[in-house]
């Protein structure tokens, strides 16, 4: 007889009390100036459970709370799902996210609540920590005696797996998140490497490979129709590394982790550098998101540039090697930085360097 969800939480939750001041906390590494090296899961991990998960948030910063969290490891049975509205512990809904969504948080203090404005009705949102036990307990019994989960999100290292990490990290549950979740998986890359492909949105995969659905924007139905467009795409009844296009895809937990830490340093340094960028004019919107991206995981810093010093030769020739070097030893689909070439980003900054201040 399946144990309720609510039942194992709260012995989770016991549990985490009676380990808290003996067990070594798993905590996102320390922020350092490097992107980590990208860590794919071996296919030798052992017997694997696939969930899919999606979460709507207040926003699209690094920094977004979430709204509702909803996972997905098979169709039809209701075992197999996972939905949870959550009431965000202290950020508003976006313009954007809301007309997106149709969720918005209303009233203050011990009032605010999570309302659904299609319907006008308030939904039974949990606070974040609930709704992450309850999360985590769904977790362990959908591992079973398996070696762990891997969760699969489209666009997972843009969004998802920062804001869950963090919401995870910030209620003092990651070290028991990262016991079940041995990896995650980027649907959105498993997608761009097939060439055949043109448009990579969730509702556009969906209609080439399943047929039309409507468009709701919450969590449980992008959750549940992404395990069956990959179903679908690879032709099969069960995900596992056995398949190429994942396995290029699935990083590890710790990867993961890592890589949230390395977004968090960047955060604060990428506007003073988007000032700079912005001297440049005559380069495309497009170009100079890729500069950013490729001075961020090279450690070029606004306050790293300032301080390279020399004659324009020997200033461009630094920074053309600082990043060629990140190229070689840190490029991946984690980093982005593909489209911009060591030497652009050399002539390009260099050249603003010079400028008057």
């Amino acid at each position: 007889m399946a144990v309720p969800q609510d039942a194992v939480a709260s012995v989770l939750e016991m549990a985490i009390g009676r380990i808290a001041s003996s067990a070594p906390v798993l905590c996102v590494a320390a922020l350092q100036m490097l992107p980590p090296r990208e860590e794919l899961l071996e296919a030798g991990a052992g017997q694997l459970r696939w969930a899919c998960f999606d979460l709507e948030c207040t926003g699209l910063d690094l920094h977004a709370e979430m709204l509702q969290l909803a996972a997905c490891a098979g169709p039809a049975p209701p075992a197999s799902s996972f939905s949870c509205y959550v009431l965000p512990p202290t950020r508003r809904v976006g313009a954007g996210a809301e007309a997106l969504t149709g969720l918005r948080v209303e009233g203050r203090g011990c009032a605010r609540a999570l309302l659904d404005t299609r319907s006008g009705e308030r939904l039974d949102a949990l606070p974040e920590r609930a709704a992450l036990l309850r999360f985590v307990a769904w977790l362990r019994q959908l591992r079973g005696a398996g070696a762990g989960l891997v969760l699969v999100s489209h666009g997972a290292v843009l969004l998802d797996v920062p804001v869950l990490l963090l919401a995870l990290r910030r209620t003092g549950l990651a070290e028991h998140f990262a016991q079940v979740v041995v990896g995650f998986c980027d649907s959105n890359a498993v997608f761009r490497s097939d060439k055949s492909i043109q448009k990579y949105s969730l509702q556009h995969l969906y209609g080439r490979f399943v047929g039309w659905r409507d468009e709701s924007h919450r969590a449980e139905q992008d959750a549940a129709d992404l395990f069956t467009v990959l179903l679908k795409y690879f032709n099969t009844t069960e995900l596992s590394l056995g398949e190429a296009a994942l396995a290029r895809c699935t990083y590890t937990t710790d990867c993961m982790l890592r890589h949230v830490a390395w977004l968090e340093w960047a955060q604060p340094h990428r506007a003073p550098l988007r000032r700079l960028l912005a001297r440049c004019p005559q380069s495309s919107a497009r170009l100079r998101k890729g500069l950013l991206r490729n001075l961020l995981a090279a450690g070029l810093t606004r306050e790293a540039l300032a301080e390279l010093r020399g004659d324009p030769q020997a200033l461009r020739a630094r920074v053309q090697q600082q990043v060629a070097d990140m190229k070689q030893r840190r490029e991946s689909y984690l980093t982005d930085t593909a489209d911009v070439s060591a030497e652009q980003v050399a002539a390009v900054v260099s050249a603003l360097l010079l400028l008057p201040q």
